[in-house]
């Protein structure tokens, strides 16, 4: 645990790394410092969102900067922007239906920061790619919440 935070800061900070997500920040809010649900649910859904806005448009910025010139990479980038122009329209609505489906997974390394680097690595464009990972940042959090409120019935 962070020392020397508020509650709701240590629920928003650790809502925004990337291991816990908002699937550490829940049950810490709940179980632990037995704060009201839609308190931590909001700290938990903000905290993980802006990352992910962080990551869209970062991400993308330093890919178009930091493109380098070799062999290999015009041949990437040749790849790349052939599949694009034929794939982009399908990466746009499936992306964004995929990256909403694997952000409400609430396991390890299926939230909102896999999902950003992964709708920047697909071009999937923001206007498309925030929207679904917001929803399945919120499907997560209600399902973890679900989960830790049946463990603690049980425990």
């Amino acid at each position: 645990m962070l020392v020397a935070l508020p509650n709701w800061l240590e629920i928003l900070t650790l809502a925004a790394l990337p291991v816990s997500e908002i699937r550490g920040a829940l049950p810490l809010g709940l179980l632990v410092y037995d704060m009201p649900f839609w308190s931590v649910y909001l700290l938990g859904v903000v905290g993980n969102t802006i990352p992910a806005c962080a990551l869209l448009f970062g991400f993308r910025a330093i890919d178009q900067r930091l493109n380098p010139q070799g062999v290999f990479s015009k041949f990437l980038g040749w790849f790349r922007s052939r599949a694009e122009r034929k794939l982009q329209s399908s990466y746009d609505l499936y992306g964004a239906i995929a990256l909403f489906i694997f952000t409400a997974i609430p396991l390890p390394f299926t939230g909102a920061w896999t999902a950003s680097v992964a709708a920047v690595a697909f071009r999937v464009s923001p206007k498309k790619a925030l929207p679904a990972i917001f929803l399945g940042v919120c499907v997560a959090g209600a399902l973890v919440a679900i989960i830790v409120g049946g463990a603690e019935r049980v425990f």
